[in-house]
Parts: structure tokens; sequence; C-alpha cells
């Protein structure tokens, strides 16, 4: 991943918190980020979602509550 996807991915990231840190839960937090990056979605699942940018880049996001390494709720974007 160059580096203006890597600091894409960062502002994504930081948009979610945002709106976790404003109160949403952590799917709605996911949802209106990526809705304000334009972002469509392509698969969604339990934990997982896969977005597309308008420009066609792939976009994975990771939910899980459950997961000991995040803080509970805490999602995750990123494109790998």
């Amino acid at each position: 991943m160059n580096d203006l996807e890597q600091n894409w991915i960062e502002q994504l990231n930081r948009r979610a918190k945002q709106y976790r840190d404003a109160g949403m839960d952590s799917y709605g937090a996911v949802a209106q980020a990526a809705a304000d990056f334009k972002l469509g979605v392509l698969v969604e699942g339990d934990v997982c979602r896969i977005y597309q940018a308008p420009d066609g880049i792939l976009v994975n996001c990771w939910i899980d509550e459950n997961d000991s390494n995040n803080k509970q709720g805490e999602a995750s974007f990123e494109n790998k």
C-alpha cells in the first residue's frame, strides 16, 4: 500500500473513532465513516465488511466486539 492509500485508511479509522467517541456503536460508526468517504458495501458479514471506493480501491473493515487485541467494539479499516 502506498503512502496516499495508508493516509486515506488512517483518515477512515479516525473518522470511525470520532463517531464511536460521540456515542455510536461500532457498526454505526463504521457505516457512517464509510458513507462520509462514499464507500459502497460489497460484502457484509458478522465481523467483516468489504467496501469499494469510487476509484475502485477495496477496503476491509473488521469489527470484533470480542477481540482481545482491540478495545471492545473497536473497528479497523485496512487495505490489504
